[in-house]
């Protein structure tokens, strides 16, 4: 039926084909190629089309269906966006703050990046006090780096919780505040999403070194468990290791399967930790791997 309908010309259908071939849904095989052409069939019956504009956008930045050309990519972004997508806009934002597929051009960057947010884009708050933080394109600027984390908390958005919550209980970029920091990372571990488990670290870590409230180890262990289950690869690794300390051969097992989790979700220091052991992903001796650059941190 959606061919018979894009056939037609009808508004709509080629992107909604477009996406059943991006995602493999309603009986028809994931086609990258076949997607494009369904996109680009839709900016040309309808340019402005927000939602193919900015499809075509990541398929030209990914390389996916057609070749890789950040130009292309940049110029759907700059399509979309004109037509009103929040999305766009923020792509297009970073896309200046990093330069890609154009002049590299922060104002332009912070520009685009606050728009996205105030239109309810709240990832974008983030985007922008993550360009404050580092000096990628902006001077440093620890306190706007904080307004806008904020911003994003109080919008909602669970990566800007996590970055308020650790800049109050460190004083970094704003006073410190050991509750106020506490009760931004519980508002996040309470809640559903990829920056939950984050934030149960970070609490165990609170309990650990007693930020803000009594040393607590029983605390500390059960908000370390409760992020290593949830699946934060850091309290996989940290588990691990005290597991090792345990002389009982259960114990050593148990570490080695964190390890091999955490290994899984790609977190350097416990790659490191299982080449050092020389044990493979199943569990069994192997060889040295190759040594993984990490700059030398551990988490």
């Amino acid at each position: 039926m959606l061919r018979e309908l894009t056939a037609a010309d009808v508004p709509g259908a080629a992107v909604a084909l477009a996406n059943a071939y991006i995602h493999g849904r309603s009986g028809i095989k994931g086609d990258a190629a076949k997607a494009v052409g369904f996109y680009q069939a839709a900016a040309t019956l309808d340019p402005d089309d927000q939602t193919a504009n900015t499809r075509l956008a990541h398929a030209y930045r990914d390389g996916e269906g057609v070749p890789r050309n950040l130009v292309l990519a940049s110029s759907h972004l700059e399509t979309a966006a004109a037509a009103g997508s929040r999305m766009a806009i923020r792509e297009l934002g970073l896309a200046y703050l990093h330069g890609s597929g154009v002049d590299q051009n922060a104002n332009r960057a912070v520009e685009l990046l606050h728009s996205s947010a105030e239109r309810g884009f709240g990832l974008a708050w983030s985007d922008l006090a993550q360009a404050y933080g580092s000096a990628f394109g902006l001077e440093v600027d620890l306190s706007e780096s904080f307004r806008f984390s904020l911003r994003g908390a109080r919008a909602g958005d669970p990566s800007a919780m996590v970055a308020t919550g650790v800049a109050l209980l460190s004083g970094f970029g704003t006073q410190q505040d050991d509750q106020a920091g506490i009760f931004w990372l519980e508002r996040t571990a309470e809640a559903e999403g990829p920056q939950a488990p984050e934030a149960m670290y970070r609490q165990s870590e609170v309990y650990r070194y007693g930020t803000g409230v009594k040393k607590d180890a029983a605390a500390t262990v059960d908000w370390q468990a409760k992020a290593a289950n949830a699946g934060s690869a850091t309290a996989m690794f940290h588990t691990a290791l005290d597991l090792q300390s345990d002389s009982r051969p259960s114990a050593k097992a148990e570490a080695i399967q964190w390890l091999r989790d955490a290994q899984a979700l790609g977190h350097v220091p416990s790659i490191k930790k299982l080449n050092k052991m020389g044990i493979g992903t199943d569990g069994s001796p192997t060889a040295p791997a190759k040594k993984v650059e990490d700059d030398g941190v551990e988490e």
